[in-house]
């Protein structure tokens, strides 16, 4: 057990050095580290004559420490990268089903950070034909944070460049439309066509079909008017799916039936007391054009 013990804490030391850290990278030990695990529970259960009782504090005490956290982590945690291609496959299979859409290629563009979703292996969408599936085209675009790019200090990564100032971002990659009149958000807040920033035409996209981001980049200091231009741009907030807890807090309940904002979540304790969950959410923006709202 002593080399087993010598092999774990060397890797995990020499791992340890490394600036980029991964759970990945202890994969190697983790057999060694349930051998001495096992080893030492075994120990544990049958030193004495009441082995069932020890057995059964440990399994419980393991139940208790890990179902929990368990459960958190697949419902709560981090859960819109895969609810937000749920969201899009079923619209996107509820237009090419029930409104017959031929030869239409959908496309989708993730505004955020690497690897921010598992794209293809939760975006593949079928319609039946006849006796067959077909399956539905969908061109995806997320942000470039390539090796090449992080490797090069000279280079600003797409996903860099985006966090940094979403609103100049977009002003830059995508096609504005020109609009004599005036775009208001929901707060009533006004922004002109020749207020925006007019990049190059030749590296501007077109509007896409569907638009994913956080919500914490459409707040952005740097881009204070942002949603004005994704209105200007003819997309509109159609889903806010919740991401992650920001910000937990005890408070004080004046009444039974006190409100609070769509971002929290209230949990009531005993004594008039209540557990405020704060949460970061990832917007779905939809193409007016496609008609969500009448699917």
């Amino acid at each position: 057990m002593n080399v087993i013990q010598a092999i774990i804490a060397s890797y995990v030391s020499l791992h340890s050095l490394s600036a980029h850290k991964e759970l990945r990278f202890m994969l190697p030990v983790l057999p060694l580290i349930c051998i001495i695990s096992g080893y030492t529970l075994f120990i544990f259960c049958a030193s004495t004559n009441s082995s069932k009782g020890r057995l059964l504090f440990v399994l419980t005490t393991l139940l208790v420490m890990n179902y929990p956290h368990l459960m958190f982590l697949c419902t709560v945690h981090q859960r819109a990268p895969i609810q937000v291609n749920k969201v899009l496959s079923t619209y996107i299979k509820d237009m090419a089903t029930f409104h017959d859409i031929e030869s239409k290629r959908f496309s989708i563009h993730y505004l955020m950070g690497c690897h921010s979703t598992p794209l293809y292996s939760h975006l593949h969408v079928t319609k039946k034909l006849g006796v067959l599936d077909e399956t539905v085209p969908i061109d995806s675009w997320y942000l470039d944070c390539s090796p090449e790019c992080r490797s090069d200090s000279r280079l600003l990564c797409e996903s860099e460049e985006f966090s940094i100032n979403p609103r100049g971002f977009v002003t830059k990659y995508y096609t504005i439309p020109e609009r004599n009149s005036r775009i208001c958000s929901d707060e009533k807040v006004c922004l002109n066509n020749k207020d925006m920033d007019q990049p190059p035409q030749t590296s501007r996209k077109d509007i896409p079909d569907f638009l994913a981001m956080f919500e914490h980049d459409l707040n952005n200091p740097n881009s204070k008017d942002l949603k004005d231009v994704l209105i200007s741009m003819g997309l509109e907030e159609t889903d806010k799916i919740k991401h992650a807890v920001k910000g937990v807090s005890l408070i004080r309940l004046n009444s039974r039936n006190e409100k609070y904002p769509d971002n929290d979540v209230l949990v009531r304790l005993p004594g008039r007391l209540g557990l405020k969950l704060q949460f970061e959410h990832m917007l779905v923006f939809t193409n007016k054009q496609l008609d969500v709202g009448q699917l």
